[in-house]
């Protein structure tokens, strides 16, 4: 469109072909051979393992008296599933936590008032049920079964409560991270610090803390 007096021009509406490397249109953008070698080296994102808490174990039988002297000891734990166990030193524990509500779906956790640090009791002895979650990290694990073992302790460090479950390794990854939601029987018999511990057949993996403490203090 010129103007008065100018020459007539035209409004091209189709637009060209671009022409640079990585412009719209004809032209197109290569990746030379190095950029493909690093690009394919960034997608080797690693492995990831299966398994998963199926069951748990057994509680060991309590001591049995007759009259005053002759105690039986109780008898040990059943094992679940095979009984046969592995043992390693790469099974850690990332988190251990014990909270109102824990909910494990697809190995994904959902928790409702969650990190305590004190539980009341009115009267001792006190009898409850502790949600604990524990998240176990088993990448590196050869397929197998693992123990796990849940233990509270009181501050003279007698055991108010436990549990123990297999780990059980499917197929061995880089990463695999198992979260256990586990409701644990305790009995409190005195006030003051006690602690959760999770271990392994041959090491401490963790520990939480808790204070025990009467209702109105």
């Amino acid at each position: 469109v010129g103007g008065p007096g100018g020459p007539v021009g035209h409004i091209d509406l189709n637009g060209t072909p671009g022409q640079g490397p990585g412009a719209a249109g004809g032209g197109g953008g290569a990746l030379a051979d190095d950029e493909v070698a690093w690009s394919d080296r960034e997608l080797q994102t690693g492995s990831e393992g299966k398994g998963g808490v199926y069951s748990m174990d057994g509680q060991p039988g309590g001591a049995t008296s007759f009259g005053e002297y002759v105690v039986v000891p109780g008898g040990a734990a059943g094992l679940s599933g095979g009984g046969v166990r592995s043992v390693s030193d790469a099974l850690k524990v990332s988190s251990l936590l014990v909270g109102e509500y824990i909910y494990v779906r697809d190995l994904l956790v959902f928790t409702v008032a969650g990190a305590w640090q004190w539980v009341s009791a009115l009267n001792l002895p006190h009898r409850r049920t502790l949600p604990v979650l524990i998240i176990c990290e088993a990448g590196g694990l050869a397929p197998g079964d693992y123990t796990v073992r849940l233990e509270i302790r009181g501050p003279s460090g007698q055991i108010g409560g436990g549990a123990a479950f297999p780990l059980t390794v499917g197929e061995q990854g880089d990463v695999l991270r198992v979260p256990v939601a586990v409701p644990v029987s305790v009995e409190w018999t005195s006030y003051g610090r006690w602690t959760v511990i999770a271990s392994s057949e041959i090491a401490e993996l963790a520990r939480y803390d808790l204070i025990v403490k009467r209702v109105a203090s």
